[in-house]
């Protein structure tokens, strides 16, 4: 995209991943609650977007599955055998990095 605008609390970050147009040095929460506070009734809501990103989402699970075949069985067993709130951890080998950060459903941040 041309117009990026990048938002961080540290100003030694600006322009340090992208070329931006824009840098706002502040708290993303603050100064993202400040332009919502400005954008109150004129944004426009896409009502097909949540199921446009649903939809994505299995197609993006659907091949990842398709490529990687009976690998994706090892998440669906695991997934199976850890509880909702267990940790999974993972190396940076290929199974880590394939199948571990892309296919195992994790159910909260820390859990991953």
């Amino acid at each position: 995209p041309e117009n990026i605008i990048q938002v961080d609390a540290n100003p030694v970050a600006q322009q340090r991943n992208y070329k931006i147009r824009n840098f706002i040095c502040g708290d993303a929460k603050d100064v993202l609650t400040r332009v919502l506070e400005q954008l109150q009734g004129t944004s426009k809501v896409d009502a097909d977007y949540d199921a446009a990103v649903v939809a994505a989402k299995q197609a993006a699970i659907d091949a990842l599955r398709k490529q990687i075949d009976q690998y994706a069985l090892i998440c669906d067993h695991l997934r199976a055998a850890l509880p909702q709130d267990g940790i999974f951890v993972r190396d940076i080998t290929m199974s880590g990095s394939t199948w571990g950060s892309r296919l195992f459903p994790v159910q909260a941040p820390n859990q991953n």
